[in-house]
């Protein structure tokens, strides 16, 4: 229906409810993209939050999916690459 739809997902995905966890696996995996929101949002136990802090993220939306994070972190780089065009 959106062919160009993309869902950013932040570090807080780990600090949402059980029932929340629906929006984050309904995505398609091609339509998912990690957002750090640096300065906000940082992650648990870092001082402050970069753009560099996407493991976290990664982390938060691999265990909702129950995937490797590396995975995550794979498809969201080659889907910020299609979203951004910069292929």
């Amino acid at each position: 229906m959106f062919p160009n739809l993309h869902c950013e997902f932040t570090n807080m995905v780990a600090e949402v409810k059980e029932e929340q966890l629906c929006a984050v696996t309904a995505v398609r995996s091609e339509c998912v993209v990690l957002e750090t929101y640096a300065p906000y949002f940082k992650p648990r136990g870092s001082e402050c939050s970069t753009p560099q802090c996407l493991m976290p993220a990664a982390e938060a939306v691999a265990q909702a999916l129950e995937r490797p994070a590396l995975d995550i972190l794979e498809e969201c780089r080659v889907n910020a690459e299609k979203m951004f065009r910069l292929w």
